[in-house]
């Protein structure tokens, strides 16, 4: 295989169609993961035996890229001798500073230690000088809220069957040791796209070995984990507290997925402030809103009550969850099958909202990065805080990964020359290459050439929470707002949104783009003005 084979092999890139979206007036070479895979070094697997070997005489590389991360990307590819398709990450070893090849290791070694049908399965690890390539089983089934969203019946049981798959394999994990510490809905996917497919708890790059330290009678952990990690929507209070906190953390997390299951929507209020947010984990504070939790069972209500207890010696553990009423009632086939259509409801306006901010977002960046204006450059210190501010908030992080995914358009984890280049012409556009690199360089924070996810995050910085904005910011959201409106009636249509998100790349249905109006739509007459266009990004999709 040669290196260019791997080289911009993400999405197709879309159409360039007229007629050209308004914009205001005024060749990097990739990373290819390819270098460095000849003479890999195999260091690991599922047998003790280690041996040296070249990669890609096991395995051959597909341009299908299953994901990306900053520092990560995972690619398809075949077994040669077994023509198992599977899941390959590759680890870049430069891109782990301080800790993180450490981390890698570490994930590594949890990682063969798995034995059960719901945990995604390992293979072997080979390694060169460059990179880090862990061989994992592939699964193609999709994240779990997108196939709920799909489903056309969706009622407690089919929440109950996703639920005690995932269950089954905390229960596991913990069982043998291991925490996983990030327990959230992106990390539980289905294994194939059959009805039937199989879940798998995935993802363990925050997973700690520390759990293996535990005392009889699932009491606390004599040497418990300090490390703030984990998604904040679903972390714990006893994290939260900084004190130390042991495997009792995943069960809190699985029970905000739970009740996610169950209505669509997380039980704590993102809009407010991350202080009062983080006041209102710590102290439990939640509740079950009708209509959304009206026709939801008692047992249903009580499992997430007792998942979501913030005193951990009360905290319900995984094998109590499987021996629950409620999972009693579906192992017996007696657990409620009416419809929940409030939960996918909820479910497919915070996907709809996530788009397109997410597209807000995208076209907000392009903006910053063609206007005459000076960007600040933050000090090391400034740009850690706005990091962490913009980290700390879960709807403002997945709205600039939507953004920053719409601009990666060959998956490599950063936004290159090409990469802007592509985004820029899909709009209808042309540039030099001296004003594409000037482009780059007005989110380039560390210099480096090209633009990480979080360096976009430090550009783009936190969430805007209210109206009152200045001048500058007003302007641009202006700029923005008539990037969508390109023909200039002076408000959003239909038509227009469904076009400027085909051309970024960002395929929606008609249906997805009417209620992405119909998210923003106040007054109720089909179209976005500019007045609701702010008040949209303003606002928050994650709680009723």
């Amino acid at each position: 295989m040669e290196s260019e084979s791997l080289d911009r092999t993400g999405s197709p890139r879309p159409p360039r169609p007229p007629p050209t979206v308004w914009w205001p007036s005024s060749d990097d070479e990739e990373e290819g993961e390819a270098a460095g895979t000849r003479g890999a070094e195999r260091v690991g697997g599922t047998d003790a035996e280690s041996q040296t070997g070249d990669i890609e005489s096991a395995y051959e590389f597909t341009k299908q890229v299953l994901g990306k991360g900053s520092v990560a990307t995972v690619r398809s590819a075949v077994n040669l001798k077994t023509k198992e398709a599977v899941a390959i990450k590759i680890v870049p070893k430069k891109k782990c500073e301080h800790d993180g090849e450490k981390s890698i290791r570490q994930e590594i070694a949890v990682l063969q230690r798995l034995r059960h049908p719901n945990c995604i399965e390992f293979r072997e690890v080979y390694e060169t000088d460059a990179f880090i390539f862990i061989v994992m089983e592939q699964v193609n089934g999709g994240e779990m809220l997108d196939r709920i969203m799909e489903k056309s019946v969706y009622s407690e049981t089919e929440a109950a069957t996703a639920f005690v798959q995932m269950i089954s394999a905390l229960e596991y994990i913990h069982s043998i040791g291991i925490a996983h510490r990030d327990m959230k809905p992106d990390n539980i996917l289905y294994k194939s796209m059959d009805p039937d497919s199989p879940i798998k708890l995935a993802d363990f790059g925050h997973a700690s070995l520390k759990a293996a330290s535990i005392v009889p009678n699932d009491s606390p952990q004599s040497n418990p984990m300090q490390t703030f990690v984990g998604t904040p929507i679903y972390v714990a209070p006893e994290v939260l507290q900084r004190n130390g906190y042991g495997k009792e953390c995943d069960v809190w997390s699985s029970g905000i997925i739970l009740y996610i299951l169950l209505c669509g929507f997380p039980p704590f209020d993102q809009e407010a402030h991350q202080s009062v947010l983080f006041d209102r984990i710590k102290r439990g504070k939640y509740d079950f809103p009708d209509p959304f939790w009206t026709n939801i069972s008692a047992e249903a209500k009580n499992l997430v009550s007792a998942m979501m207890c913030v005193d951990i010696d009360k905290r319900i553990t995984p094998t109590q969850c499987l021996s629950h009423p409620w999972l009693k009632k579906y192992e017996e086939g007696s657990i409620s099958e009416s419809q929940m259509p409030h939960m996918q409801e909820e479910l497919r306006k915070w996907n709809s909202a996530r788009k397109f901010k997410g597209a807000i977002s995208t076209l907000s960046a392009l903006q910053r990065m063609v206007s005459g204006k000076e960007l600040h450059v933050p000090t090391p210190e400034q740009a850690a805080e706005v990091l962490r501010r913009v980290k700390a908030d879960p709807e403002r992080l997945q709205e600039l990964e939507e953004s920053f995914n719409l601009l990666d358009r060959d998956k490599s984890g950063k936004i290159s020359t090409v990469n802007l280049n592509d985004a820029i012409g899909s709009l209808g556009h042309k540039r030099t290459e001296d004003e594409i690199r000037n482009m780059i360089q007005r989110f380039d924070v560390h210099k480096t050439g090209d633009i990480t996810f979080d360096e976009f995050c430090i550009v783009m910085g936190p969430r805007i929470r209210d109206r009152s904005v200045s001048v500058a910011t007003e302007r641009e959201m202006k700029a923005t707002f008539q990037a969508f409106d390109f023909l200039g009636t002076g408000a959003i249509t239909h038509m227009e949104l469904k076009e400027v998100l085909r051309r970024l790349g960002s395929d929606a249905s008609d249906t997805e783009v009417a209620h992405m109006i119909e998210i923003a739509d106040v007054n109720s007459d089909g179209v976005i003005d500019f007045n609701e266009f702010k008040a949209l990004i303003a606002k928050t999709f994650t709680s009723s």
